[in-house]
């Protein structure tokens, strides 16, 4: 009974996103944690040793897509396939072989309607896994008590994120672009809770923002808050950053290439297993005389054979993985139509301008070798009340940084019988003609 007990007393490890690097906290459940190394690493692969214990991983803000939305129905046991439903209608849904990578929280409720926030993870890139698998993941800001109807900021890797509260439970996040915190931060996050609140989401805009900063780190300046009020359009204090702590049910997010080695490591087992009972029944079997002897030996030979016939099946999966590397070109998050509409967007004058339609094409080819290639492609029309709308338009689509690996063609705009100038541009990844 003691050893039992002094088992599930022992320690896990929290290994979260901080300001610089990758955090690692220890503790057990429901109790305080304490930082153990504030490692400065981004990448997960380089952190040179982990201390002892079962890892729960938190991904950053930055690695996660919020999708949050109502539906018309209180019945919990449908939120998992509304909010399949919602991400699939949103041309989010990953790869069936990418693993479980999406899941759905309830926010709460709304009269006769339910508040989710379903999230898309990005499938986590080469180096971005500990060297000792984690047992479980969540997401960071699910690890931090939110305040209720607040908008909280923090730093993750030197990049300022966001995180919106509706009551105590977060229903939308984004990581800001740009290091620094200004007007613009303060518009992005006001453009956001508008956003939300059209949605039906927020009953009303938020007029608190707190500013999370760690213990030991340098807070932003008075300016750059001032500037953050101004732009958020509401009251900003600067708070410390609450320890983490381990959520009270952890997400089903499991990327790919844990859920593949978990396969394997069971296979492994099953196998180790099997190869043990052969040791031990021809062990036993000497006692048994010679004329036994012979007889289960033949016995043991049959179980070796059934325990080699699982090795083509883990060189399969070894295959597997290695063809679903090769699909790097096409699992691109850059290439996301949310994530171009988004830039897009960015770069539009506010007034004056609308889109009618933004057609995003990414079609998939494979050559005569085998070789993957994916024919990209980006139609953006709509109409502005004036022409030098349109042109500014066009300029800043040539200039953007963001949208700088595509090629655009922008020809002049024609004026419709209703006075408005319309247009129809296209866009190509430079230098290859649409093919990444």
């Amino acid at each position: 009974m003691s050893k039992k007990k002094a088992k599930k007393s022992k320690d896990r490890l929290l290994l979260i996103p901080g300001a610089t690097g990758w955090q690692i906290w220890r503790g057990v459940p429901g109790g305080v944690l304490s930082l153990a190394n504030d490692t400065g690493e981004e990448q997960c692969l380089e952190i040179s040793s982990l201390p002892s214990g079962e890892i729960t991983m938190a991904f950053a803000v930055r690695e996660v897509s919020a999708l949050p939305f109502k539906t018309p129905s209180t019945d919990t046991g449908l939120v998992q396939d509304l909010a399949e439903m919602h991400i699939e209608r949103l041309g989010m849904r990953p790869e069936a072989m990418s693993g479980v990578l999406t899941d759905c929280y309830d926010v709460g409720r709304c009269g006769e309607e339910l508040l989710l926030m379903p999230v898309v993870l990005n499938p986590p890139p080469e180096g971005s896994m500990p060297k000792r698998s984690p047992s479980k993941f969540d997401l960071s800001f699910r690890c931090f008590p939110l305040p209720e109807d607040g908008v909280v900021l923090w730093q993750e890797f030197g990049r300022w994120v966001f995180v919106v509260s509706h009551g105590s439970e977060p229903i939308y996040f984004q990581a800001l672009p740009g290091e620094g915190l200004g007007e613009q931060a303060g518009r992005e996050i006001r453009t956001s809770l508008l956003q939300l609140q059209i949605q039906g989401l927020l009953p009303e805009l938020i007029q608190q923002c707190h500013v999370w900063v760690e213990e030991e780190q340098i807070g932003p300046p008075e300016t750059g808050l001032e500037a953050l009020a101004v732009g958020f359009g509401g009251d900003v204090r600067v708070e410390e950053k609450p320890a983490p702590a381990f959520p009270k049910v952890t997400c089903r997010l499991l990327p790919a290439d844990i859920r593949a080695e978990r396969v394997a490591k069971k296979k492994r087992q099953q196998l180790t297993a099997l190869v043990s009972f052969v040791v031990i029944a021809y062990v036993g079997l000497i006692a048994w005389g010679v004329v036994t002897l012979l007889m289960k030996e033949k016995e043991a030979n049959q179980l070796q054979s059934e325990a080699d016939s699982f090795t083509p099946q883990v060189q399969d999966l070894q295959d597997h993985l290695a063809k679903w590397d090769e699909l790097d070109s096409i699992t691109e998050t850059e290439h996301f139509p949310v994530e171009l509409l988004y830039q897009v967007s960015r770069i539009s004058p506010k007034e004056g301008l609308r889109f009618e339609r933004a057609e995003f094409s990414n079609q998939t080819e494979i050559g005569d070798n085998g070789e993957i290639s994916v024919l990209r492609r980006i139609t953006i029309v709509g109409k502005a009340s004036e022409l030098a709308k349109v042109n500014e338009f066009s300029e800043k689509l040539h200039k953007s940084q963001d949208l700088s690996y595509y090629e655009w063609n922008t020809p002049e705009a024609q004026q419709k019988k209703d006075g408005e100038w319309s247009f129809v541009y296209d866009g190509t990844p430079t230098g290859e003609g649409g093919v990444n």
